[in-house]
C-alpha cells in the first residue's frame, strides 16, 4: 500500500471516502480501494496488513477526525495533541488559527500579564481565534479540573473554558518522563531533537535507553506541517502550482510536475511535445541537485567533510543552469500545467553539455572519498537494513526500496511524460 487518505463529504453524503491506494510491484500495476463510511461511525484498521496504514491512519485521524477501530497507538501525528478541530475538514476554516497578541493576552489576563506568566510561555502563546478565554501551551493536555471562583485562579494560568456558565482549570504536563514514574526498572527516557537531520522537516525522537543502549525510538513529526492541502481549498488550479515548491524544497521541479500533470490527466489533455523535452530535462537535472544535495549532506552528517565541498561545488553549477531557465535556484515553478512557461535560453544546451562532462568527470573522486573511506563505510555498512517484506509492508519507495533489493524504477516500470522513450540504467 503507497497511500491512505479520506474525503470530505460530510455535506454531500453526510460521511467520509476512505481511499486506499495499493501498488503491485511484479504486475505492474495501481489498484485503488474505495469505502464509504458515515460520520459518526468508525474503520477497522489494516495495520496488521499493511504496516504503512499505522501512519497513514493516523494522519486520518488527525486530519479529519476518522476513528479507526484497533489501531496500535491512535494519537495525532502532525499536529499537538491539545489541537482543536480536524483541519481538513470543509467546515474548519481556511485561515486556522491565530495566534494572540500580547494586547490579548492582557485582556484576558490582566495587564502586563507577559511578565506574570512564565518565561516558558511567553514564545508559544496562542490563543483560539473564536473563543479567546482558551488559552493553550504547547506540551500541555488539559483536563477538567474542578470549579473554582474569580479569586480562586491558578498564580500561572494556562488555559480556562466556560462550562454552564463556571470556569474549570486543569493542566497535565505530557511528557514522556510521565511514564518513567510509573516504571519499576532503569530505563531512562530522553528527548532527542526536535532538530533539522535532513533537507526538509524537523524531527523529534522520544529515546528509551536501558545504559548506553537505545531500546525503543519513538519519532514525533509534523513541526513544519503547513497545511498545504487547506490552502489548496482556496485556489484554482494554476494559483496552486507555486505552493507545490514547497513540498520539497530540494526537488521542486518533481513536485510542479507531478501536479501539473495530474491536473492534466483530469482535463483530458497532454503538453506539446517540445515542452515534454524541456519538462524531462528539468526533471532530470533537478534530480541530479538532488542528489548531490543528499549526498553532501549525509556525508557530513555521518563524518566526511571533503565530499560535501565536492558535491556542493557541481551542485552550484547545476543551480546556474536552473537560474538561466527559470530565474530560480530553489523554488522553481519551472513547469506550468499544459506544458512549460519558456523555450530553452539560447546557451541553455551547451551549458548543460559542459556540466554534465564535467559531473561524470568527478564522479571517480566521490568514489574515491566515499565508496574506499573506510570509517564511513563502517558507521553505515549493515546499519539499518530494511528486509524486503518490510519495505513493501511500509510503503517504501525511489533508491530505498531498490537498495533493499526490489528492481523498481517508477519512470521505467509505469513510465509517465517521455520515459518509455529513454533508454536509461
Amino acid at each position: 500500500m503507497i497511500e491512505l487518505t479520506a474525503v470530505d463529504y460530510i455535506a454531500k453524503r453526510g460521511g467520509f471516502e476512505i481511499v486506499y491506494e495499493m501498488l503491485s510491484t511484479s504486475k505492474k500495476r495501481r489498484v485503488r480501494v474505495k469505502t464509504f463510511i458515515k460520520k459518526d461511525e468508525s474503520i477497522q484498521s489494516i495495520e496488521s496488513l499493511f504496516r504503512m496504514a499505522d501512519w497513514g491512519e493516523r494522519e486520518m485521524y488527525d486530519m479529519y477526525g476518522v476513528k479507526v477501530i484497533n489501531h496500535p497507538n491512535l494519537k495525532r501525528i502532525l499536529l499537538p495533541d491539545d489541537w482543536q478541530g480536524h483541519p481538513l475538514l470543509k467546515t474548519y476554516p481556511l485561515h486556522g488559527d491565530e495566534a494572540a497578541s500580547w494586547y490579548e493576552v492582557d485582556k484576558i489576563f490582566g495587564k502586563n500579564a507577559r511578565d506574570t506568566i512564565g518565561p516558558e510561555l511567553r514564545d508559544s502563546a496562542c490563543v483560539d481565534r473564536y473563543d479567546t478565554t482558551r488559552f493553550a501551551r504547547l506540551g500541555h493536555e488539559v483536563d477538567k479540573g474542578v470549579p473554582v471562583s474569580e479569586g480562586n485562579e491558578p498564580d500561572t494560568p494556562i488555559r480556562y473554558q466556560e462550562e454552564g456558565g463556571v470556569k474549570l482549570f486543569g493542566v497535565r504536563l505530557v511528557t514522556p518522563f510521565d511514564e518513567i514514574k510509573k516504571r519499576e526498572d532503569n530505563t531512562m527516557v530522553v528527548n532527542f531533537g526536535p532538530q533539522h537531520p535532513s533537507a526538509h522537516g524537523q524531527l523529534r525522537l522520544i529515546l528509551e535507553l536501558q545504559g548506553e543502549e537505545v531500546t525503543k525510538a519513538s519519532p514525533d513529526v509534523g513541526y513544519l506541517h503547513r497545511g498545504v492541502e487547506k490552502m489548496g481549498e482556496n485556489m484554482i488550479y494554476n494559483e496552486f502550482l507555486p505552493t507545490t515548491d514547497r513540498m520539497d524544497y530540494i526537488a521542486s521541479t518533481s513536485n510542479n510536475y507531478g501536479y501539473a500533470l495530474a491536473v492534466e490527466k483530469l482535463l483530458g489533455i497532454e503538453a506539446p511535445r517540445r515542452a515534454e523535452v524541456i519538462r524531462t530535462m528539468l526533471l532530470e537535472l533537478n534530480r541530479i541537485i538532488s542528489h548531490l544535495f543528499w549526498l553532501a549532506t549525509h556525508a557530513l552528517d555521518v563524518g566526511a567533510m571533503s565530499i560535501f565541498l565536492y558535491a556542493f561545488r557541481e551542485r552550484e553549477y547545476a543551480l546556474d543552469l536552473m537560474e538561466d531557465y527559470c530565474g530560480a535556484r530553489l523554488t522553481h515553478s519551472a513547469v506550468r500545467i499544459g506544458g512549460v512557461p519558456l523555450d530553452l535560453p539560447n546557451t541553455w544546451i551547451k551549458d548543460l553539455e559542459k556540466f554534465i562532462t564535467t559531473l561524470e568527470s568527478q564522479i571517480p573522486i566521490y568514489e574515491g572519498l566515499l565508496t574506499k573511506n573506510r570509517i564511513w563505510r563502517m558507521r553505515l555498512e549493515n546499519v539499518g537494513l530494511i528486509p524486503v517484506e518490510m519495505a513493501k509492508s511500509w510503503g517504501v519507495t525511489g533508491v530505498a526500496l531498490r537498495g533493499s533489493g526490489v528492481k523498481w524504477d517508477l519512470r521505467k516500470e509505469i513510465p509517465y511524460g517521455l520515459y518509455s522513450e529513454l533508454d536509461f540504467d
